[in-house]
């Protein structure tokens, strides 16, 4: 599994333990967040709401200091720029109708004027009625410099924003009109 590897395979392993013989995606029911361990400090969670709202869940406390910020509750597009949203939420719908994982990769820029990068791996969790409507994202990025202070976060994806499907066993989408649309 490309992207799988390295930091992110034993993030992958402990969501993949949730899953019941046969199962492709996880129930909420059978995830157990403490098996995380130390990874749930870099853990985001996301659920989606309805259409087109989708909202923060959960932030793991090293994505909090990072971003300087307390969103639970708050449109999980908030710091993704306007002209990124529709191809975001499209990419969502397409984890929904399509079971996978997506790989991103993207810049966050803070109040100090400093820019960082940062890697995600989003598994996707089956909420009680069999649909696919939470999302838990494994955040690898730069290690903060003792006394570094980069300020609360501004925006992500303004200077680049990638997103690559990763293959859960049920295939990957084809992507490729959502590329072609966004004009990434």
């Amino acid at each position: 599994m490309e992207h799988v590897s390295g930091k992110f395979i034993p993030f992958y392993d402990v969501w993949s333990a949730f899953r019941e013989p046969g199962q492709l995606v996880p129930l909420w029911q059978n995830v157990r967040p403490m098996m995380f361990g130390d990874l749930l400090a870099h853990v985001t969670m996301v659920k989606k709401y309805g259409p087109r709202d989708y909202r923060y869940r959960l932030l793991g406390s090293e994505v909090n200091l990072k971003m300087g910020d307390d969103p639970v509750g708050e449109d999980f597009f908030k710091y993704l720029p306007k002209h990124l949203h529709d191809y975001a939420y499209k990419w969502l719908d397409k984890i929904v109708a399509q079971p996978c994982a997506a790989w991103h990769e993207m810049s966050l820029e803070f109040a100090n004027n400093k820019s960082r990068r940062y890697e995600s791996l989003n598994l996707p969790i089956r909420g009680t009625h069999g649909e696919i409507d939470t999302f838990l994202y494994f955040n690898k990025g730069w290690q903060p410099q003792p006394g570094e202070n980069l300020g609360p976060l501004l925006s992500s994806g303004a200077e680049f924003f990638t997103i690559e499907p990763v293959d859960v066993g049920a295939g990957i989408p084809d992507t490729a009109p959502l590329l072609k649309a966004a004009k990434l």
